[in-house]
């Protein structure tokens, strides 16, 4: 049951094609299978409404909700959120890590993006103290036995999806 905009946010992030999403949550409208089949919509219908997730490709994408009143209509990024700046996360790292020459913390991110099992990244930019230019590409945010960010200068950390 999709029955929230996170939810269908969720879907998108799981999907390597998808930049964007339009949730529909409180409509009358029905969609057919169809409909659903001809644009990639993932549905449900619980109690007479129907609830919906069209997953985008282009965040500006044209959908059937221009136009018209947009009521219980939610669209969003595949992600929202910021970065940490001056924060290492301290999970642990994934085989393979710190990779060298990563540039930026985008580049490190991006890296992240294309390992299955990365969800937290680590990047020491060059006003790190040590390990500067290297990307650490994480399991956790944290390790087992801390539960606060770790201050360190020059080191940029995210989400998988920021």
């Amino acid at each position: 049951l999709i029955d929230a905009p996170l939810v269908c946010q969720e879907l998108c992030q799981a999907s390597v094609n998808c930049n964007g999403f339009v949730y529909v949550g409180e409509t009358e409208e029905q969609t057919t299978s169809s409909d659903a089949a001809e644009s990639g919509l993932r549905d449900s219908i619980e109690e007479g409404r129907a609830y919906a997730c069209y997953l985008k490709r282009a965040r500006h994408q044209k959908t059937k909700t221009e136009g018209i009143d947009a009521q219980g209509y939610v669209t969003g990024p595949k992600a929202c959120g910021g970065y940490d700046v001056d924060v290492e996360y301290t999970g642990e790292s994934l085989p393979g890590t710190p990779i060298a020459h990563i540039s930026s913390h985008l580049a490190c991110q991006s890296l992240c993006q294309s390992h299955p099992t990365c969800r937290y990244w680590s990047h020491y930019t060059n006003k790190a103290s040590t390990d500067r230019l290297t990307c650490w590409l994480k399991k956790a945010k944290y390790a087992d036995n801390e539960s606060l960010p770790v201050h360190k200068r020059g080191v940029v950390s995210g989400r998988r999806y920021t």
